[in-house]
């Protein structure tokens, strides 16, 4: 997929997962391939972890919204 995406100009390719468990050397592997390898805090694991907490947060915010609702809502 990487090749493809540079054979189309993608100057960098990026991986990115949830709850990433990067066994066997799988990080070594992918690294041949992409840029930059990056999951969610979930797992200690990760090389660049992202934590998934302030994106969940936007979401749900961005949900109750789009419904006339709000967090400070009693």
């Amino acid at each position: 997929a990487a090749e493809a995406l540079r054979s189309q100009g993608a100057v960098q390719v990026h991986a990115a997962c949830s709850h990433g468990l990067f066994t066997g050397g799988a990080i070594a592997r992918l690294l041949r391939y992409v840029d930059g390898v990056h999951a969610t805090g979930s797992l200690p694991n990760a090389r660049d972890v992202i934590s998934g907490g302030p994106a969940l947060a936007r979401g749900v915010v961005e949900v109750l919204a789009a419904l006339g609702l709000s967090l400070n809502e009693s």
